[in-house]
C-alpha cells in the first residue's frame, strides 16, 4: 500500500535519468530539476541534465504541458520556426493513462521521441504481444523514411541521427505524425518510466508548429513539496542508512530515495519504513498537498503529531507505527476525509480516542494499540461502517464495550485485549457474522458466552477471550466453527466438559483452555485428545490448571507433528507417560508438572531433542534419572522436584550447556554433587538441589556459576569449609545452604555479591565472627546465622543496623557492643600497667621516707621513750598529695579507665 498508487508515482533508483516539468512562473522559466537554464527567453535554450547526452526540456508524459506556451511566441523562437536541439529516449509508464495528443493547427507532432533501451526483455515481450505491428524495425539508418505500419524505431540514441539529418522538414511531419498515432494507440499502464521531450528554439527546419501533449491536467510545481521535505529532513537528527543525505536542492524531489509522485510531478507518497530514522514529524508535511501514502514505521520518531496532518485531504495511508511517539491524537485527523488506513499502533501516544475519528466515513483499517490511551472507547466508532480492522488493543481503555461496534457490519478483525475495559459483552457484537477475529483478552469483562455463539459467527478464525472472568458452560457450539484456528479461553471460570467437535477443526493451530474449571472423570477423561489429531497444523496446546482427571492416551503421539508447546499440568492426570510421547519431535516445551503420573521417567522424552523446557515436577516419579536426558542439549529449564527419584546426579547433565534453570529438590538422590554441574556456567536463574540426601564438601568449582542468580543446597548432609570461590558467584541474589553440615569460617568473599536479597546459612557448623563484609550488602534484606558456633562481637553496619531481619540465636558466644565482655588481652595489659607504676611509685615512697629518717637522725638526738610519748604530729591531706607526688590521682585515673 505505501508503495505506489493508481497514478504511478515514479520510484527513485530506476535505470537512467528521471526528470521533471519546467515551470513558467511571472514571465521567468523556472526549472525543477537537475541542471541549468536562463531566467530569460533566449533565443536559444541549451538545458543539459545529468546523464543526457544534449540539451533537452524534458516533461511527464502525463503533464499538461511539454512545451510551454511562451516557447510558441516570437520572443522566443521567432513565431512558429523551431529548431530540433537534441533527441532522447522515451522512458514509458508502467502505470499510467492512454496519452492524448492535443492538435496543433489541425495536426499532431510529435518532436524527438525513441524507445528506451533499458527496456527488460520481459517488457518488450508484453508489448509485442499486445502490439504484434510493432516490430523494432531498424529504421534509423534509412533517414527520413516514414514510420511505415506503425513500426517502432529501433532502440536507442541513434533516433536523433534520424531526426537531425532529415535536410527537407517536409519529412519531418510525416514522421512524426505516424509516430504520434502509434503512441495513441499504447495504453501507458503497460509501461514505465517518463518521458522527454525534445527543446526546440529559433533557426532551421522552419514552419514546423510547436505542439504538447496532454491528458487534460495543468502543469505542476512541486517547489512547495520540496521545501517541505526539506523541512522534514532538517529534523531527522540520526539517518544511520544515509537515505536522506541526497535529499537537496541539486535534484528533483521525485528522483530522492523513499519520494514517489504522481504523474503531474506531485509527491504522492513517502515510504521511509524502517530505516531506523531518528528525530521528530515536521509540521510542514501537512504541506504535501497532494500526499496519498505517508509510511514511516519502524523508525525512532519521537515528539507528538503534528495537527498539520489534518491538512491532507487526500491521504488514503498514515502508517507511523513503531516509532516512540508521545502525545495526544490530533482532533482534526478526521479532516482527511480519504483516509482509509491509519495505523499509529505501537508508539507511546496518550490521551482518549477522539470521537471525531468517527467521522473518518472510508477508513477500513484503524490501529490504535500498543498505546497509552486511556478513557473509553467513543461509541461514534459505529459509524464506521467501512471498517475491516479495529485494534485498540493494549492500551489502558476503561468503561464498556459500546452497543455502537455492533452496526460495524463489514468489521473483521476485531482487537480490543489488554486494556481495563469491565461489564459484558454487548450481544450485538455477537451478531457480526463477518468477524474472522474477536479478541477480548485480559480485561475485566464477565458475563456468559452465548451457548449459540458457533452458529451467528460463522466465520470466526481467532477467539480470545482469556484473563477475564467469564462463567458458565464451555459455549457448546463453539467448535462448529470449521475455520477455526485459534481458541483461548484460559484464566476464566469456564466450567463443565469439554463439548464435542474437535475432530472437525482441522485449521486449529493453538488450543487453550488453561486455568478454568472444566472437568472430566474416569481413566478416559483425556480422551478428547485424541480428537485433536486431526489437527494437523496444531501448535499449541494448553489444558493445565483444570479439574481433568484420567489417563494420558496412547493417541497423543499421534497429535500434529508440528506441536511445539504441551501444558497439562495441575490436573489430575495418573498412570504412566505413554512411549508414544516420543513422537512429538517437534516439542519445544512439555509441562506435566502436579499431576499424579508414577512409574519411572521414560526413556523416550530422551528422543524429544528440540525441547527446550520439561517440567515433571510433583508427581510420583520414582527410580534414576535417566541418562538419556542428556541428550536434551537445546534444554534451557529442567524441573523434577518433588517427586521419588533416588540415584546420583547423572554427569551427563553437563551436557546442558544452554540451561538457565535446573530444579532437582525434594527427592531422594545421594551420593555427592558432580563437579561438572557447577561447569554449566549458563546456569542464570536457578539451581536448587535442596532437600535430598547429598553428601560431601561443596566443589571449588562453585565459583563457575558467575550468572546465577539463585542457589538452594539446604537440608542434605554437604560438609566441610564453604569455598572462598563462592565470591565469584557475583550474580547471587539468593544463597541458602542452612541444614547441612558445613564447617569453618563465613568466607569473608561473600561481601562481593552486592546484589544478595537474601543469605541463610543457618543450622550448620560454622564457627568464628561474623565477616564484617556482610554489612557492607546495601541490598541485603534477610540474614539467617542461627544455630552454628559463631563468636566475637556482631557488626554495626548494613542489615545488622535493624536486627529483625537477621536471626543470630544459637550462637551462644555472639554479643553485641555494650553487651560483649572486654576480651582478656586487653584486661591484662591494664593490669599489667597497674602494677607497675604502682611499684614504681612505692619505691620512690620508700626512698623519700629513708632519707627524711636518716636526716632526722643526724640532726637530733634520740629520745627516749618518755620523750616521745606525746610528741605525735598531725600530716594533713596536702602534705601527704604533696609528699606522695599525686600518686592518688594518677591510681585513680587508671582505676577510671579499667571501668571504661
Amino acid at each position: 500500500m505505501c508503495r505506489g498508487d493508481g497514478g504511478s508515482p515514479s520510484r527513485a533508483g530506476q535505470s537512467g535519468p528521471r526528470w521533471r516539468v519546467l515551470e513558467n512562473t511571472d514571465g521567468v522559466v523556472a526549472q525543477i530539476g537537475p541542471g541549468q537554464i536562463s531566467s530569460s527567453p533566449p533565443s536559444s535554450i541549451v538545458f543539459r541534465p545529468r546523464g543526457a547526452p544534449c540539451g533537452v526540456v524534458y516533461g511527464l508524459v502525463d503533464s499538461a504541458l511539454v512545451l510551454p506556451d511562451e516557447y510558441r511566441t516570437n520572443s522566443l523562437c521567432g513565431g512558429s520556426q523551431i529548431k530540433i536541439q537534441c533527441f532522447s529516449d522515451l522512458w514509458l509508464h508502467k502505470k499510467g493513462r492512454r496519452g492524448q495528443m492535443s492538435h496543433v493547427d489541425d495536426r499532431p507532432y510529435l518532436l524527438g521521441v525513441g524507445l528506451d533501451s533499458t527496456l527488460r526483455n520481459e517488457e518488450h515481450e508484453e508489448l509485442s504481444r499486445s502490439y504484434p505491428e510493432g516490430n523494432y524495425a531498424s529504421i534509423y539508418k534509412e533517414h527520413g523514411k516514414e514510420l511505415g505500419n506503425g513500426g517502432w524505431p529501433k532502440m536507442g540514441m541513434d533516433n536523433f541521427d534520424l531526426l537531425h539529418s532529415a535536410k527537407s522538414h517536409h519529412h519531418l511531419p510525416s514522421i512524426v505524425h505516424r509516430y504520434a498515432s502509434f503512441l495513441l494507440r499504447v495504453p501507458f499502464s503497460k509501461a514505465y518510466g517518463i518521458l522527454p521531450w525534445a527543446l526546440c528554439s529559433c533557426s532551421e527546419f522552419a514552419s514546423i508548429p510547436s505542439i504538447s501533449f496532454s491528458t487534460g491536467g495543468i502543469l505542476f510545481s512541486n517547489r512547495t513539496d520540496q521545501e517541505a521535505l526539506l523541512s522534514f529532513k532538517s529534523l531527522i537528527i540520526n539517518d544511520p542508512s544515509n537515505t536522506l543525505s541526497s535529499w537537496n536542492d541539486s535534484s528533483s524531489v521525485c528522483q530522492w530515495p523513499g519520494v514517489f509522485c504522481n504523474h503531474h510531478g506531485g509527491v504522492s507518497a513517502l515510504d521511509l519504513g524502517g530505516l531506523g530514522l531518528t528525530g521528530s514529524i515536521s509540521p510542514h508535511i501537512g504541506n504535501l498537498s497532494t500526499l496519498r501514502f505517508l509510511c514511516l514505521q519502524d523508525n525512532h520518531f519521537t515528539g507528538t503529531l503534528p495537527d498539520q496532518l489534518g491538512n491532507l485531504l487526500h491521504l488514503q495511508v498514515l502508517n507511523v507505527s513503531s516509532n516512540f511517539i508521545g502525545g495526544a491524537i490530533p482532533s482534526n485527523m478526521s479532516k482527511s476525509s480519504n483516509l482509509i488506513t491509519l495505523d499509529l499502533s505501537a508508539n507511546n501516544i496518550s490521551g482518549g480516542i477522539p470521537a471525531e475519528l468517527g467521522l473518518l466515513s472510508k477508513i477500513q483499517v484503524l490501529k490504535l494499540g500498543s498505546n497509552q490511551l486511556t478513557e473509553g472507547i467513543p461509541s461514534s466508532m459505529g459509524n464506521l461502517s467501512s471498517l475491516t480492522t479495529l485494534d485498540l488493543g493494549t492500551n489502558m481503555l476503561s468503561g464498556s464495550i459500546p452497543t455502537e461496534l455492533g452496526r460495524l457490519r463489514n468489521l473483521k478483525q476485531l482487537q480490543i485485549s489488554v486494556n481495563n475495559l469491565t461489564g459484558t459483552v454487548p450481544p450485538s457484537l455477537y451478531n457480526v457474522s463477518s468477524l474472522e477475529t474477536f479478541a477480548l483478552a485480559a480485561n475485566n469483562l464477565y458475563g456468559e458466552i452465548p451457548s449459540d455463539v458457533g452458529l451467528r459467527l460463522p466465520t470466526l478464525k481467532v477467539f480470545h477471550c482469556c484473563f477475564n472472568e467469564f462463567t458458565g458452560p464451555y459455549p457448546p457450539t463453539l467448535h462448529n466453527i470449521t475455520k477455526l484456528q485459534s481458541i483461548r479461553l484460559s484464566h476464566n471460570f469456564f466450567a463443565g466438559s469439554v463439548p464435542p467437535g474437535l475432530s472437525t477443526l482441522h485449521d486449529l493451530t493453538m488450543y487453550n483452555i488453561g486455568f478454568n474449571r472444566i472437568v472430566s472423570s474416569g481413566s478416559n477423561g483425556l480422551d478428547f485428545i485424541t480428537s485433536l489429531t486431526n489437527s494437523t497444523k496444531l501448535r499449541y496446546l494448553a489444558i493445565d490448571e483444570n479439574l481433568l482427571e484420567g489417563v494420558l492416551p496412547e493417541s497423543v503421539g499421534n497429535l500434529s507433528n508440528t506441536l511445539s508447546k504441551f501444558y497439562m499440568g495441575g490436573n489430575r492426570i495418573y498412570g504412566s507417560i505413554p512411549a508414544s510421547i516420543a513422537q512429538l519431535t517437534n516439542l519445544t516445551l512439555l509441562n506435566m508438572s502436579h499431576n499424579s503420573i508414577f512409574g519411572e521417567i521414560p526413556l523416550e522424552i530422551g528422543q524429544l531433542k528440540q525441547l527446550q523446557m520439561l517440567g515433571l515436577a510433583r508427581n510420583s516419579f520414582s527410580g534414576e534419572i535417566p541418562a538419556a536426558l542428556g541428550n536434551l542439549t537445546m534444554l534451557t529449564e529442567l524441573e523434577l522436584y518433588g517427586n521419588k527419584l533416588e540415584g546420583s546426579i547423572p554427569a551427563i547433565f553437563s551436557q546442558f550447556q544452554r540451561l538457565l534453570t535446573l530444579d532437582l529438590s525434594n527427592n531422594n538422590l545421594k551420593g555427592s554433587i558432580p563437579r561438572e554441574l557447577f561447569a554449566l556456567t549458563s546456569l542464570s536463574s536457578l539451581l536448587n538441589l535442596s532437600r535430598n540426601s547429598l553428601t560431601g564438601p561443596l566443589p571449588e568449582d562453585i565459583g563457575r556459576l558467575e550468572n546465577l542468580a539463585a542457589l538452594d543446597l539446604s537440608n542434605n548432609f554437604l560438609s566441610g569449609y564453604i569455598s572462598n570461590s563462592i565470591g565469584n558467584c557475583r550474580s547471587l541474589e539468593t544463597l541458602s545452604m542452612s541444614n547441612n553440615s558445613f564447617s569453618g569460617l563465613i568466607p569473608n568473599t561473600l561481601g562481593n555479591l552486592k546484589g544478595l536479597q537474601s543469605l541463610d546459612l543457618s543450622s550448620n557448623q560454622l564457627s568464628g565472627s561474623i565477616p564484617e563484609s556482610l554489612g557492607k550488602l546495601r541490598v541485603l534484606q534477610y540474614l539467617n546465622l542461627s544455630f552454628n558456633d559463631l563468636e566475637g562481637e556482631v557488626p554495626k553496619d548494613g542489615i545488622f543496623r535493624n536486627l529483625s531481619n537477621v536471626h543470630l540465636e544459637g550462637n551462644a558466644r555472639l554479643c553485641t557492643s555494650y553487651l560483649c565482655p572486654r576480651s582478656s588481652h586487653r584486661s591484662i595489659s591494664v593490669v599489667l600497667l597497674v602494677i607497675i607504676v604502682a611499684s614504681v611509685v612505692s619505691a620512690l615512697c620508700f626512698l623519700c621516707l629513708l632519707y627524711f629518717v636518716r636526716r632526722e637522725i643526724n640532726t637530733k638526738v634520740l629520745p627516749t621513750a618518755d620523750s616521745i610519748k606525746g610528741q605525735h604530729r598531725m600530716v594533713s591531706y596536702e602534705e601527704l598529695h604533696h609528699a606522695t607526688e599525686d600518686f592518688d590521682t594518677v591510681l585513680y585515673d587508671l582505676v577510671k579507665r579499667v571501668r571504661v
